[in-house]
């Protein structure tokens, strides 16, 4: 055995093999060093002898002591740590879950709330789903969960939904044309559609606001203008785009919505949009249901935007941000992609814009998408009238 001088790093390391030492400049040179059997670590300030002589085992004490103290570092003092393996050492006993009445209504209450946030309308298998998702951590019989979503989905539906269903045709089926539940076999099992009482009324409010005029209106003049601007900067608007803007800056709508197509140029037309009304005195906070929407829009100059979920957590807690609290009669509020917002947010934001009398003008700029909220359809559609006779 011997050793191989690295004089560029000035250790000398054993290894087997001939005696051979490196130089700085790549030159070999014999060593003549005895094996002694240990290694040898010489560097700049002379050697210091065997690390390994020199490095004392710890004893468990003190490594639980440097333990403490890194702990106490990171988690903010010795009490933490001591609370921290309290916690880990007996952590609370789960609390046995008691399947009552109470519990099942408060169940059912939490699964519509659920859905509803997911979508205005729904069938049984949307609330079986979400239901199988609340009881999957209930230590139950398999036999006994099987009935107990059973139990839920016809709270759900039969009691804190409604039923959009068709008019009663009259027509009593055969017992042999019938299923074990009743329903016609002429029916398709499982597709009749439920909606709740807050949306329709969320959407009943919707379509209201759609009907104020009362909102504040963009100058026509201040409307050329930015159009003339925007063909000067390169960007001339089609007719279409150019109607979008005028009928949103001049309407004095107090909702009002834009639906086409994606590549239709629902963009360019809000850039017009947003500059019309700046330049007229008003300002501009824009909207989208998620945060990437919200970062697009953020794009636009002129416009300050955050997520429409912020807005409704700000309205639920009585916390408004400074951007909430300045909406003014000036203001004009665009939603992007407001036909992928659920009802109630819509609602909610609309309820605080304009009855509110915060805003002027709610814009919602939205692809054609099915899975746009009614809402959206009813305000964007003329109200039926009677057939004249």
């Amino acid at each position: 055995m011997h050793l191989v001088r690295y004089r560029y790093v000035g250790v000398q390391v054993r290894v087997a093999g001939p005696a051979v030492a490196v130089g700085e400049r790549g030159g070999n040179e014999a060593s003549d060093t005895a094996d002694t059997g240990r290694s040898v670590v010489s560097g700049a300030a002379g050697d210091v002898g065997d690390p390994r002589r020199q490095a004392r085992p710890r004893s468990l004490a003190e490594q639980r002591a440097t333990w403490l103290n890194e702990a106490a570092a990171v988690l903010g003092g010795a009490e933490a740590v001591a609370s921290m393996v309290q916690t880990a050492l007996a952590p609370p006993a789960e609390s046995t879950t008691i399947v009552d009445v109470r519990w099942v209504a408060q169940t059912a209450s939490h699964i519509l709330a659920v859905t509803e946030q997911s979508r205005s309308t729904w069938q049984i298998w949307h609330v079986r789903a979400e239901t199988q998702r609340q009881i999957r951590n209930i230590d139950m019989p398999s036999e006994h969960a099987t009935a107990l979503v059973d139990l839920l989905v016809d709270e759900v539906l039969d009691r804190r939904s409604v039923a959009l269903v068709a008019p009663a045709d009259n027509i009593e089926e055969l017992d042999a044309l019938q299923r074990t539940d009743g329903s016609s076999v002429y029916t398709v099992a499982g597709a009749a559609l439920y909606t709740s009482q807050r949306i329709l009324d969320a959407e009943a409010r919707l379509v209201a606001a759609a009907g104020c005029r009362d909102g504040s209106a963009v100058d026509q003049v201040a409307v050329d203008l930015a159009l003339l601007e925007m063909a000067a900067n390169g960007t001339a608007l089609d007719a279409g785009q150019a109607a979008l803007v005028r009928q949103m800056c001049t309407s004095g709508a107090r909702v009002q919505l834009a639906i086409a197509p994606a590549g239709a140029g629902k963009t360019t037309a809000m850039r017009a949009l947003v500059l019309a009304w700046t330049q007229d005195g008003g300002q501009v906070l824009g909207l989208a249901p998620s945060a990437a929407a919200a970062a697009v829009l953020a794009e636009q100059p002129g416009i300050r935007t955050d997520t429409l979920a912020k807005l409704i957590w700000s309205l639920d807690h009585g916390d408004l941000p400074d951007w909430a609290a300045a909406i003014g009669p000036s203001t004009l509020v665009i939603i992007d992609e407001a036909g992928m917002a659920d009802t109630l947010s819509l609602d909610s934001a609309v309820q605080f814009a304009v009855v509110g009398v915060r805003v002027s003008a709610l814009s919602g700029m939205i692809n054609n998408s099915p899975r746009s909220a009614p809402a959206v359809s009813f305000a964007t559609s003329p109200i039926p009238t009677a057939p004249s006779t």
